[in-house]
C-alpha cells in the first residue's frame, strides 16, 4: 500500500502551470487564477494525504479509527470542492476553463473513491477494498498530472 513519491516543485510548477493557463482562458482574470491555484494544490495535496495515511496504516502507525476519520475528513472536503467548482463552472468563463473544472470535479471523485476505499479496507482488509483503492489511486494521478500539467 505504498504511496506515490512526488517532490514538492512538481506542486510549486503545477500551480503555477494551472494558474497561467486559466488566466489565459480568461484574460488574467485574478479570481480564476486564484481558484486553478488553489484548486490544483488541493488536489495534489489531498492525492498524496490520501498515500500518507495508507502507509501509516499499513506500517501500523495509524489505527482503523484515525484511518476512517481521516478519510472521512477528505471526502467532505472533496465535496466541498467540487460543490464550489460546480459555482464557478455556472458562471460567464470560457469553454477551456469549463474544461478545466469539470476535469477537477472527476478528480475530486476519483479522489473520493480512493478514501472511502481506504477507510472501507482499513476495517475489512480485504483485497476488494485493496483493489478498489488502487484502481482510483492509478485513475486519479494520471489526470492530475494533466490539469497540473506535470510531465514526467
Amino acid at each position: 500500500m505504498r504511496s506515490i513519491a512526488i517532490p514538492t516543485i512538481f506542486l510549486v510548477a503545477a500551480c503555477l502551470l494551472v494558474a497561467r493557463s486559466t488566466a489565459n482562458a480568461q484574460q488574467d482574470d485574478p479570481r480564476l487564477v486564484a481558484i486553478g491555484g488553489l484548486a490544483g494544490s488541493h488536489i495534489y495535496t489531498t492525492y498524496g494525504y490520501i498515500g500518507t495515511v495508507a502507509d501509516l496504516f499499513a506500517y501500523e502507525k495509524y489505527d482503523t479509527k484515525r484511518v476512517q476519520d481521516l478519510m472521512k475528513e477528505v471526502v467532505s472536503m472533496a465535496d466541498v470542492g467540487i460543490k464550489q467548482l460546480h459555482k464557478v463552472r455556472e458562471t460567464n468563463i470560457g469553454e477551456s476553463d469549463k474544461k478545466v473544472l469539470d476535469d477537477m470535479v472527476v478528480i475530486y471523485g476519483l479522489l473520493q473513491q480512493e478514501a472511502n476505499a481506504l477507510s472501507d479496507y482499513s476495517v475489512s482488509k480485504s483485497k476488494e477494498h485493496l483493489d478498489v483503492f488502487n484502481k482510483a489511486r492509478t485513475d486519479a494521478w494520471p489526470k492530475i498530472k494533466a490539469v497540473l500539467g506535470i510531465k514526467d
